[in-house]
């Protein structure tokens, strides 16, 4: 961030459009792998289209002739959307940013991060899980994060 006054910033948000067009690619073979029909793509396109405008699904989608729907949406819609009906949803794709946002909306529904598996997942294959966002202490030694769930589609099962 770079002050341009005592009481005023500037903050840059880089959005590359060749790693966008990676994570597009990954959402529909996902969805095509999964038996899923519907992509949402998350953005804040509407007000930051200079960033968001690069984070396009559109190119992928002709290499995916399964999936049958792809929607846009903003990420404060779909916020509303996902608290009052989360099974409309069968896979999002969106920026770091939003996804931050979203996780957080969603582990609150269960309970709170400590039961959240997260991923990282390579193109080449390399997957790193782990515990979402931060060590949650107040669960340690109580049995109850599990990422489990996550592990088990990638380990073949």
């Amino acid at each position: 961030m770079k002050r341009i006054q005592w009481n005023c910033g500037r903050l840059i948000k880089l959005i590359i459009e060749g790693a966008s067009k990676c994570i597009a690619e990954f959402a529909f073979k996902y969805a095509q792998n999964k038996h899923r029909s519907n992509i949402m793509a998350v953005t804040k396109a509407n007000i930051m289209r200079m960033s968001d405008g690069f984070f396009s699904c559109k190119n992928a989608r002709k290499l995916q002739k399964t999936v049958k729907i792809l929607n846009l949406m903003r990420c404060t819609l779909t916020c509303l959307n996902m608290v009052k009906d989360p099974s409309q949803f069968d896979v999002l794709v969106m920026p770091n940013l939003y996804w931050d946002i979203l996780s957080n909306l969603c582990a609150g529904s269960i309970r709170g991060l400590g039961v959240t598996p997260s991923g990282n997942i390579e193109v080449k294959g390399v997957v790193i899980i782990d515990s979402v966002h931060w060590t949650t202490l107040n669960i340690a030694n109580k049995d109850t994060a599990n990422s489990m769930a996550l592990l088990l589609p990638w380990s073949g099962f």
